[in-house]
Parts: C-alpha cells; structure tokens; sequence
C-alpha cells in the first residue's frame, strides 16, 4: 500500500471519529437536559472513572492507556461544556487593553458566554 492509500483510509477513520465522538456529545447534551430538570449533578467523579476504566479495559493497543485516557478527558469535558453552559466575567482598569484578549478566549470556547461587555476607556 502506499502512503496515499494510506493517508486516504486515515481521512475515512477521521470522519467516522468525528461522527461519532458528536454523536456520544449529542447524547451528552440530553443526559444534560436531564440532569437540569431533576438537579443532578453535571460532572460526577464516579462515572467518569468507570468510563476509564471501561475503555482502557477495552483497549487492545498500539495505543497506550495513558494516551487513551487523555483523549477522553478532552471528549468528557466537551460533553461537560455541552451538558452545562458556563459563565465568565472579565474586569480590569484597563479593559480596552484586555478587550481583545477576552474576546479572543471568548470565540475559542464557544461555549463561554460573557457575563458582562467590556467597553474601552474614553
């Protein structure tokens, strides 16, 4: 095989990871609604362990589960921001200075609302 072949069996597996790891976030997001109407709580210690432990047992290799379970820490705190919306507020004296900065951070993490609008100083 050669490495075009190889790069394009990569993309196919990239899409279906992207499918499915938003599939297991849309899921998330009604575990969320849930959780909100009966005032469960949105991160629970317990579960994300025995979610680790479930896929590391799962893990055949080459993977390592150190690096497995790095991937679904950062899969768990998107489900997390999707199951809870969250809210920042920035100040400083200075704020046109740092006006371009929070709205930096706050176009990254989409899911960020700003609790307050910085206005610069006249």
């Amino acid at each position: 095989m050669n490495l075009g072949n190889l790069r394009r069996k990569i993309d196919g597996l990239d899409a279906k990871l992207v499918e499915l790891v938003n599939r297991r976030l849309a899921l998330a997001a009604e575990i969320g609604k849930i959780k909100r109407k009966t005032g469960g709580e949105i991160f629970v210690p317990e579960r994300e362990d025995a979610v680790m432990r479930k896929v590391c047992a799962q893990n055949k290799g080459p993977i390592k589960n150190e690096a497995l379970r790095a991937i679904y820490r950062e899969i768990m705190s998107a489900a997390i921001a999707l199951e809870k919306k969250k809210t920042v507020a920035a100040g400083h004296p200075d704020a046109a200075f740092y006006e371009g900065k929070v709205a930096a951070a706050l176009f990254y993490a989409r899911n960020v609302l700003p609790a307050v609008e910085l206005k610069a100083k006249a």
